[in-house]
């Protein structure tokens, strides 16, 4: 306390979400659909996740995850809020992007 911060913030901070972006929340709630969507298919496609969640409706569970919400509200933000870039972020040439949490590693 009263000793002066010298460093610099911009070099310390990373903006992570702009709030000022020009999407509606309606138009975020459904970017948001869709990648719990993708989240789903891929691990539809993923093998040890078919393994070890064998119904829709725990790939499905499991992609409602914070993980999935926040890569991608981070997509969103990485592609300046343009949903169409986004969506091919998601969904890039190989297939759908997974995403895990280290809650998915630990077994039952």
């Amino acid at each position: 306390p009263g000793e002066s911060d010298n460093r610099n913030q911009q070099k310390m901070e990373m903006k992570v979400w702009d709030p000022d972006n020009p999407l509606t929340d309606r138009q975020i709630d459904q970017f948001l659909v869709v990648a719990r969507a993708v989240g789903t298919f891929a691990r539809a496609l993923d093998c040890s996740s078919s393994i070890r969640q064998p119904s829709l409706h725990m790939s499905a569970a499991a992609a409602s995850r914070d993980i999935t919400l926040f890569h991608a509200m981070d997509t969103l933000q990485r592609n300046g809020y343009d949903l169409a870039k986004a969506m091919a972020t998601l969904v890039p040439q190989g297939g759908p992007v997974l995403c895990r949490d280290e809650m998915e590693e630990w077994s039952a």
